[in-house]
């Protein structure tokens, strides 16, 4: 069970409109690779530090024993089967996602858990809007999920003028597989400054594999390099990048 503490909240906080868009979101949703939601509504929570009852808004979820992709990644090094066997559960998601209309905007390794056969299970969808965008104009302007993993667009100048939604989700997929790959921050290897156009250039891959012992391959460059493209309208389509793995 999901739940927020209102008593803990800022006036700027909205943790409590996050807990009902999930819930929201999940109810829309009906897929295997998703984490289920049980149900949501509003409880009265009484802690011993604060006797006095409030309300809280809460949502019941789908619970998984295997972990979270991030903690995984902190202590072993997955095969290259599995992580392609993780990230097509990824591809596929997020393309039924965006067919329902939903961009996630978190996709992250922490929010990637793992169902009793290893299976992905994509969580947390407080941060989702529609794939239109937030006024039905094909952008969003909220500048919201974990930064490792924002695309360029969110934090460069053009943020104020609205951002593609589902091409934020092709970066942050791409990122995400990266990592997995990898298993450290593309600023481990290049400056920050320089790393929104380090994908596309042979030296950062050439550079990584003598950092990291781990042979590129040139079809995962490939891939990583256009999923992580600077200016997101050159990005793939969720559709595209399914038909390349």
């Amino acid at each position: 069970m999901k739940l927020v503490q209102t008593m803990t909240l800022s006036k700027e906080e909205i943790g409590p409109e996050l807990i009902l868009r999930e819930a929201n979101i999940l109810s829309s949703l009906s897929h295997d690779n998703i984490v289920k939601c049980f149900g949501y509504g509003k409880g009265t929570l009484t802690l011993n530090v604060n006797p006095k009852p409030q309300t809280v808004p809460y949502v019941v979820i789908e619970y998984f024993k295997g972990g979270s992709l991030f903690n995984v990644l902190s202590k072993v090094s997955l095969k290259d089967s599995l992580i392609k066997s993780i990230f097509r559960d990824l591809v596929t998601t997020v393309a039924y996602c965006h067919s329902m209309g939903i961009a996630h905007r978190d996709i992250k390794p922490e929010n990637i858990m793992f169902g009793p056969n290893l299976e992905a299970k994509l969580i947390d969808f407080g941060l989702s809007c529609p794939i239109s965008g937030e006024l039905k104009n094909g952008l969003s302007y909220e500048a919201v999920g974990s930064y490792p993993y924002w695309p360029p667009e969110l934090y460069s100048t053009t943020y104020p003028f609205g951002y593609i939604p589902a091409k934020a989700d092709i970066y942050s997929l791409g990122m995400t597989l990266f990592v997995m790959k990898y298993r450290l921050y593309p600023s481990y290897i290049v400056p920050p400054g320089a790393l929104m156009y380090c994908f596309q250039q042979e030296k950062f891959w050439t550079n990584l594999e003598n950092f990291t012992g781990i042979k590129t391959d040139p079809q995962l460059t490939g891939l990583l390099s256009s999923m992580l493209m600077p200016n997101s309208l050159y990005r793939p389509t969720i559709q595209q990048v399914l038909n390349r793995i």
